[in-house]
């Protein structure tokens, strides 16, 4: 419960699933350039770190890998990861920006549900699937404009984002599903 710092060298590849779980003391964690994978749950509810730099040796990172991070307020990932995937920022409240890189082909289920803080996102084109709830509760968002290549944004995506003011969505869009905006007002 003391840890502040991780420094993880760069002779190691993996990270497992819960490696750093609720080390809620942690602030700084420096990832090698030689992890190509973060397991699930990896660094889940570490609420007092701050930023993460997600280097392009990471292609692989698991659901609810940074999920309950309360005090994150930026996350940067470089290109090299192909998937968003489930809750793995979910719950960081104080989430302001996120980088995602153009290598990202899904925005996973629930990613970056109830990230309150959460003002801007910027959606590559790469970008083929928003999944069920994926910025659901997103109340800082002012707008989202969903480019070309998005095919399918799934149940509930955008749901109860009551600061959405504008939204554009690209010509690629083939399928809205139910309550994807409901709730905002």
């Amino acid at each position: 419960s003391s840890l502040t710092s991780i420094i993880i060298p760069d002779r190691v590849t993996s990270i497992g699933s819960g490696a750093f779980y609720d080390c809620v003391s942690l602030t700084s964690i420096t990832i090698g350039k030689s992890v190509t994978s973060i397991g699930a749950e990896a660094f889940s509810d570490c609420i007092s770190l701050t930023s993460i730099t997600i280097p392009s040796s990471v292609q692989d990172m698991k659901a609810s890998a940074f999920e309950g991070c309360t005090a994150l307020t930026s996350a940067t990932i470089k290109n090299g990861l192909s998937r968003i995937e489930a809750n793995l920022f979910r719950s960081c409240t104080a989430l302001t920006t996120v980088s995602i890189p153009n290598s990202v082909t899904r925005i996973g289920d629930y990613a970056f549900s109830q990230c309150s803080a959460l003002s801007a996102v910027d959606i590559p084109e790469s970008v083929t699937v928003i999944g069920e709830r994926a910025f659901y509760g997103c109340n800082a968002l002012k707008s989202i404009v969903i480019p070309d290549g998005v095919k399918y944004i799934y149940d509930s995506a955008f749901r109860t984002c009551t600061g959405l003011k504008e939204v554009s969505i690209g010509n690629t869009v083939t399928e809205i599903e139910n309550y994807v905006f409901a709730g905002c007002e």
